[in-house]
């Protein structure tokens, strides 16, 4: 009977006795290794998407503001064209022809 131990190097299936000079111990030893390496990388991974968040928050955040103030500009705008008299309409098409 050949035992068979998990060869971390190719992937693939070793035989124990056939050439093969690895331990258990050393097999156990890279699986732990290379999991903890993927656990770093998945963590990596969270902290981008943490951050990716936190940025798409700000902007939204931003825009947000950026385009209240473009509303209160705007007020501000026709409520001193009308202190003027001048339609909004007016000074749309006015504004239009200049641009």
């Amino acid at each position: 009977m050949v035992n068979k131990v998990l060869c971390v190097d190719c992937c693939s299936e070793g035989v124990a006795g056939a050439g093969s000079s690895r331990q258990p111990l050393t097999v156990l030893s890279k699986l732990t290794s290379a999991m903890s390496l993927k656990q770093k990388l998945v963590d990596e991974i969270a902290e981008k998407q943490r951050h990716a968040k936190r940025l798409s928050q700000q902007y939204d955040e931003q825009l947000s503001y950026v385009e209240q103030a473009i509303r209160q500009m705007q007020a501000r705008r026709d409520r001193e064209l009308a202190k003027l008299g001048i339609n909004q309409s007016i000074y749309q098409s006015i504004y239009s022809q200049q641009v």
